[in-house]
C-alpha cells in the first residue's frame, strides 16, 4: 500500500517537473534535476516492489540446480537505483550551492555532466560489484548462500525514510 503510494506521488512529481521544465528557461536545470530525482527513486521503489519467491532465496534448490540470477538482477537494479537516487540528491546540493554560494562566480551549468555522474557513475560501480563478486564467487550472496536482495530490501526501506 504505501510503496502503491509513493508511485503514485513520484509519478505526479515527475509530470509536475517535466511541465515546470518546459515553461520556465530560468529553472530549467533545477527542475531536470529534480525530475531524475523523482525518476530514479520511482524506478528504485518498482524494483522493491518486486518479492522472490521464497524458494528463489537460496542459490541452489532441491535438485542442486543454481537459479540465483533472480536475486542477482533484482540485487543488482536495488543497488543501481538506491546509488542513482543518492547521485542525483548530491547533484541536488551541488546545484543549490551553485545558486546560492556561488552567485558571485560566473554561472556555470552542469551540462552532460549531471547525466554522466547520476547515471553512469551508478552504473560503473555496480558493474565493478559484479565483477568482483563473479571473480570472488558471490556477488549479493552472504556464506550460507542467502540471497543478500532480501537484505538489501530492508536496508534500502530503511535508507529511504
Amino acid at each position: 500500500m504505501a510503496g502503491g503510494l509513493s508511485i503514485a506521488f513520484l509519478l505526479a512529481s515527475i509530470l509536475f517537473f517535466a511541465y515546470a521544465r518546459q515553461t520556465s528557461e530560468r529553472t530549467k536545470e533545477r527542475n531536470t534535476v529534480h525530475m531524475f530525482f523523482a525518476i530514479s527513486m520511482l524506478l528504485l521503489h518498482a524494483i522493491l516492489l518486486v518479492d522472490i519467491p521464497e524458494s528463489l532465496r537460496y542459490s541452489v534448490d532441491a535438485e542442486g540446480f543454481s537459479e540465483h540470477w533472480i536475486c542477482i538482477i533484482l540485487a543488482a537494479l536495488t543497488h543501481y537505483f538506491l546509488l542513482c537516487t543518492f547521485a542525483w540528491m548530491t547533484l541536488e546540493g551541488i546545484l543549490l550551492f551553485l545558486l546560492v554560494v556561488a552567485k558571485q562566480m560566473r554561472r556555470k551549468k552542469l551540462g552532460k555532466w549531471k547525466h554522466v555522474i547520476g547515471w553512469l557513475l551508478p552504473l560503473v560501480v555496480v558493474i565493478i560489484t559484479l565483477a568482483v563478486g563473479k571473480l570472488a564467487k558471490g556477488a549479493y550472496f552472504n556464506e550460507a548462500n542467502f540471497c543478500l536482495c532480501v537484505v538489501s530490501f530492508h536496508i534500502s526501506c530503511l535508507s529511504l525514510f
